[in-house]
């Protein structure tokens, strides 16, 4: 989360070399862990970006669940700081994977080369993927917004993790997800 990072390295009372090293390397693995196809990430990865899957298993090497909000990372990195024009690369590669997939039909779930592992779909990659917009200059980011605007608020049973995203996707895209620094210093 390099744009948290950045922000304390600019309020921190100390330890602020610590903060500017990791948001500079958080950067660096943002970059080593999307796919040179795709640019999937994977939902686990280890400290030198490679996928990995924990000895319990469960397929975590793959583009799931916690991966999809690198997008937003990503995105909301760039839209406080603009350190790195990556941020821009990265956005508009995913936005054309998906779009590639199919704007009304892409799933959830995807090997880091892109074969789908499900058959399902979920607001909160569709919340994610509109806020990846925020860095994008790719010319199908108004559908992946609008796509936004159009779900109905998330229920029933990942209604949690799928509405928190989509909060998240709302704050973020209204200009409401700011930085509030202190009036007093």
């Amino acid at each position: 989360m390099p744009h948290f990072y950045e922000l304390w390295v600019r309020e921190a009372d100390k330890e602020n070399r610590f903060w500017a090293d990791a948001a500079k390397v958080s950067r660096e693995y943002l970059k080593k862990a999307a796919h040179s196809k795709t640019w999937l990430t994977p939902e686990y990865a280890g400290f030198d970006g490679m996928p990995t899957d924990p000895p319990w298993g469960g397929g975590h090497d793959a583009f799931r669940f916690d991966a999809w909000r690198v997008a937003m990372n990503v995105a909301m990195d760039h839209v406080w700081f603009q350190k790195d024009p990556w941020a821009v690369t990265q956005s508009n590669r995913l936005l054309d994977f998906f779009t590639t997939e199919g704007l009304d039909s892409y799933v959830n779930q995807y090997t880091l080369d892109g074969q789908c592992l499900s058959q399902e779909r979920s607001s909160g990659l569709m919340a994610m993927n509109a806020v990846a917009c925020l860095a994008a200059t790719h010319e199908n980011r108004e559908a992946f917004v609008q796509a936004l605007w159009d779900q109905s608020i998330p229920a029933g049973q990942y209604r949690y993790y799928d509405g928190l995203l989509y909060m998240l996707a709302m704050l973020q895209l209204s200009g409401q997800f700011q930085i509030y620094y202190p009036a007093q210093r």
